[in-house]
């Protein structure tokens, strides 16, 4: 007895929360990572959102089944577990720890390694990192609250809003 598998197709399907379904739609960008290689993405794209929500200890998630487009794609297996990062846009700016920014009044600020306080206007955030539209440049050293050595701020593009799946909660089939 043997099971064939076409493993040119790889596809991932992840559950995504009600919350967030708004934001997905087809053809957006995914980037896919396994535990096999923690240091690599695997690049993808929404193909299909699931219209009928599953309900599982009162909390409503949407299938949302990824295309795997990588040229690497051949590393996955069948059955792996995968972290899902949908990008719903994206933004550029200079990305710091939100640790490392403090609000006063409705305004935000930073700490350069300085001891300068400095105003910033800030853009979207993952819940680890925020970018920063204005008020400070690349190379810009900031405090964070948990280290003692301040980090050096680098600018990057980021995605905007996007919104990193649930852990396990997809892998290639």
């Amino acid at each position: 007895m043997a099971t064939v598998a076409d493993l040119s197709d790889l596809r991932v399907v992840g559950a995504i929360d009600e919350a967030q379904i708004g934001q997905v739609e087809p053809d957006q960008t995914v980037e896919i990572r396994v535990d096999t290689y923690p240091e690599r993405f695997f690049s993808g794209r929404v193909a299909r959102i699931a219209p009928l929500g599953v309900e599982e200890s009162n909390v409503v998630t949407f299938d949302v089944e990824i295309i795997i487009e990588d040229e690497n794609a051949s590393l996955l297996r069948s059955g792996m577990s995968a972290d899902l990062t949908i990008i719903t846009g994206r933004q550029e700016g200079i990305l710091v720890p939100l640790t490392a920014v403090h609000s006063e009044d409705g305004q935000r600020f930073v700490v350069l390694a300085s001891g300068e306080s400095r105003q910033i206007r800030t853009g979207s955030t993952d819940g680890r990192q925020l970018v920063v539209l204005r008020g400070l440049s690349e190379g810009d050293e900031v405090s964070t609250a948990n280290t003692a050595a301040p980090e050096r701020t680098e600018r990057r593009e980021r995605p905007a809003g996007f919104m990193p799946g649930p852990g396990g909660g997809g892998g290639p089939r």
